[in-house]
């Protein structure tokens, strides 16, 4: 009896079963994105393809998309870099937030804004700052953490106070 030394098969991940008539796209999700996903695996019916070759293309096009996302997933759940604050950094970090606050507040000018919209506003804006102020008397900075990580991720981009001229004065 003969055999095949070197040679073996190996089968290409499909994602696909089928069940009766429709086919199903099934993906694990990765162990350390279980917790954020909530489940072992990702299952989708692909009842709009009733094609082996079309639902094992769109089975293809859902694995890449997928795996694209938990890249992205990763990403935004590694640590960020922090930087010490400094003495000289402080007056910069004051500049440029005090920049983004008068660019917000001249595009809210400029646009301008009904009186519904501004109480709704105003209301908003006195509970956040009332919520933050009890937090941070408890030595506790998290209600403002994610907001402040994402204002200090955009100091790496171009500075926030340059201003852009009203729509109004633009003729």
């Amino acid at each position: 009896m003969g055999s095949i030394i070197g040679v073996m098969k190996v089968r290409t991940q499909t994602n696909l079963v089928k069940r009766g008539s429709v086919w199903t796209f099934r993906k694990k999700v990765p162990l350390d994105l279980r917790l954020h996903y909530g489940k072992e695996s990702i299952r989708l019916t692909l009842s709009a393809f009733s094609l082996h070759s079309d639902a094992k293309r769109e089975a293809a096009r859902l694995a890449s998309d997928y795996e694209n996302q938990f890249v992205l997933i990763r990403q935004s759940m590694a640590p960020v870099p922090s930087r010490p604050l400094t003495a000289e950094l402080i007056p910069q970090l004051a500049k440029a937030l005090e920049g983004h606050i008068l660019t917000a507040d001249e595009e809210v000018r400029c646009e301008g804004m009904d009186e519904d919209t501004f109480r709704f506003w105003e209301a908003e804006t006195e509970a956040t700052a009332a919520e933050v102020r009890r937090a941070y008397a408890r030595g506790d900075s998290s209600p403002i953490d994610a907001a402040l990580n994402d204002w200090l991720s955009q100091l790496t981009g171009p500075p926030l106070w340059r201003c852009r001229p009203c729509r109004s004065s633009r003729k």
